[in-house]
């Protein structure tokens, strides 16, 4: 029998010792995330509880068939609709994860060093996501039966050939889990091999079989052609390696970033991965650690999936991968070379800095955890705003759960681009407009799948930027960018009692303008076309018609519309620039250029003006 990674082992620390460290794993774990427990379901959390609970069939030939299909169903069959129970369960997998992190270390380093490295994968801010987002359950899986099966291949002596073999079997589930898990194929074979036994070419053989079989039934279903979402790009790895090691460095300087890929991307990070990379492969060189190679080896196949991805970048793509990284630098510090009995304990200047370490990490992770926008009472952070917002939604939706149909429809309020005043939109909502404002409602709620989710009643809901006739018989939910939302029914969200009654001219136009702002497009046509037949020739009922009809698309009765407006009205700036926009659009060039002279004759200093001279200047599409 020989020691898989070469060099005999230490002896084994106390038992009481390795218990000891063992709890303060496990309580330092539970100190980083106790806030985990406070955070709701969000995104996919609700497509696969709606499978989860019968409501939807989940799709035939899903590769994660471990964390996407059957941990839901268990535990929504244990817990329901409960987020409590689903984050208990990840952050036990991932304190579990640690903790045979620390096992496998703890046979070949000192007990301090191995639960230092522990203690660092634990509490590392890269994982953030992982442990907040119940539906990357498929990485807390994925990583903790990979962390079991390399423990049971070196936790201890494999002494019979069940431990290797179940260690096959471990493999299988991290598969079942994740993709990401295929990377690990060639270090766990090598690890059968040389656990030795008789049937370690067969163990070896099956966990490469075991890899190319989920490769086999995985290919095909991730957009990864040029242009797709999941796009490969060879050169991407050039970005993406750096920024790995950046991620688990210093992700926790990240906290106030929108986005993970604009972080990985930018010129610090690369730096910073670079500097790391090489530094790293120079420790590694020098100490030709056999253990510490391994763990880069480790590191680097983990990620290889995810490497060369083009346009996807999250920091809980490092969740499997981390352990590898974290071994290695240990092995590194502990100076352990071809004998690992060599390894000796860290002196008291490593050992302050890896615990300043793990405290900043433990206060990194509680500062994003807290985040807050100034402008609105939302987090900054990507999943915890999300999960705030469906929160608000659906504990609005259950104050007036008797109001809701079989059938609704979430109205969203972001402004619409339209020609004559750069916008239509409901009223100021309190909240500084957000660039991602109806997404991430939609998102939040996954695309409706929320509601039918928690309200039965209800088969359809659906996500619409305005109001159209076929919604006269469904229930209107008007949301806000928070994701706080009112229920109301269509009459009333129209707020006329009888629209079939005769009305004049300003009243017609009250009407229309009222609709405007409650995204009732169609109503608002309706309108202003009654509006033009009581008054032909009225400059405000073209202005507003000829615009509204360019804002819906129908370009053609907008030219016609605003034609007249200019024909009846040649000195109204409004008509110009609107008839001036439509003809730009339409490509007519020579004729939009001749009505804006027009309006720069009319009006040389308003702020039209000023629109026209950016547009002619080429400053503006």
């Amino acid at each position: 029998m020989t020691l898989p990674l070469g060099g005999r082992p230490p002896a084994d620390a106390p038992d009481s010792t390795a218990r000891s460290w063992t709890w303060l794993l496990v309580a330092v774990g539970l100190l980083a995330w106790a806030r985990v427990f406070t955070n709701g379901f969000a995104q996919d959390d609700f497509r696969w509880l709606l499978r989860a609970s019968g409501h939807e069939a989940a799709p035939a030939g899903i590769p994660r068939l471990l964390s996407l299909s059957l941990y839901f169903k268990i535990m929504y069959a244990l817990a329901g609709p409960r987020p409590l129970a689903f984050h208990a369960a990840g952050l036990a997998l991932h304190l579990a994860t640690g903790v045979m992190l620390f096992r496998v270390l703890a046979r070949r380093l000192p007990a301090a060093v191995a639960a230092g490295a522990a203690l660092v994968f634990l509490t590392s801010p890269a994982l953030f996501d992982a442990l907040h987002w119940v539906s990357a359950i498929t990485d807390l899986l994925c990583g903790a039966s990979l962390a079991l099966a390399v423990w049971l291949l070196l936790g201890r002596t494999p002494e019979s050939g069940l431990r290797p073999w179940l260690a096959v079997g471990a493999y299988a589930l991290a598969l079942l889990s994740k993709e990401v898990a295929v990377g690990a194929a060639p270090a766990l074979a090598f690890l059968q091999w040389r656990c030795g036994g008789r049937r370690r070419g067969a163990r070896a053989a099956a966990t490469l079989a075991l890899a190319a079989l989920l490769v086999a039934i995985a290919a095909g279903m991730w957009g990864t052609g040029a242009g797709e979402p999941y796009a490969l790009a060879p050169g991407a790895v050039l970005r993406n390696l750096p920024a790995m090691l950046a991620v688990a460095a210093g992700a926790g300087a990240a906290w106030r970033s929108a986005s993970d890929l604009d972080w990985a991307r930018a010129t610090t990070a690369q730096v910073v991965g670079w500097v790391l990379l090489a530094a790293w492969l120079v420790a590694l060189f020098r100490r030709r650690s056999k253990a510490a190679w391994f763990g880069c080896a480790w590191f680097v196949t983990l990620l290889a999936p995810v490497i060369a991805l083009e346009r996807q970048f999250y920091f809980y793509y490092v969740y499997c991968a981390l352990p590898g990284l974290v071994a290695s630098v240990a092995f590194l510090v502990a100076g352990a070379g071809e004998d690992a009995a060599a390894a000796r304990a860290p002196g008291r200047g490593i050992t302050a800095s890896v615990a300043v370490l793990i405290l900043a990490q433990m206060a990194a992770v509680e500062g994003r955890a807290t985040s807050w926008l100034t402008a609105t009472p939302l987090p900054s952070d990507f999943v915890l705003r999300r999960a705030f917002i469906a929160r608000n939604a659906l504990d609005d939706l259950a104050s007036r759960r008797d109001a809701l149909g079989p059938r609704v429809v979430l109205l969203g309020q972001q402004p619409i681009e339209a020609s004559w005043q750069g916008a239509i939109t409901t009223p100021k909502t309190g909240f500084a407009r957000d660039p991602w404002w109806d997404e991430n409602v939609r998102a939040a709620l996954s695309g409706g799948e929320a509601v039918r989710l928690m309200f039965p009643a209800v088969r359809e809901a659906v996500f619409k930027p305005w109001l159209e006739p076929a919604d006269t018989d469904r229930t209107i939910v008007p949301y806000r960018v928070d994701g706080h939302l009112s229920v109301t029914d269509y009459a009333s969200f129209v707020g006329v009692a009888n629209l079939g009654a005769p009305a004049t001219l300003a009243e017609h136009l009250d009407r229309a303008a009222r609709f405007l702002t409650r995204r009732l497009f169609q109503e608002a046509l309706r309108e202003l076309l009654a509006a033009r037949t009581l008054a032909p020739d009225h400059p405000d009922v073209l202005i507003n018609l000829g615009a509204l009809q360019a804002s819906l698309g129908d370009s053609t009765a907008a030219l016609a519309t605003l034609e007249h407006a200019v024909a009846v009205a040649p000195g109204e700036a409004d008509a110009l620039y609107d008839l001036g926009v439509i003809q730009w659009r339409l490509g007519r060039e020579a004729a939009a250029r001749a009505t804006f002279d027009r309006l720069l004759v009319v009006a040389p200093q308003s702020d039209l003006a000023k629109s026209v001279r950016e547009l002619l200047g080429g400053r503006m599409k």
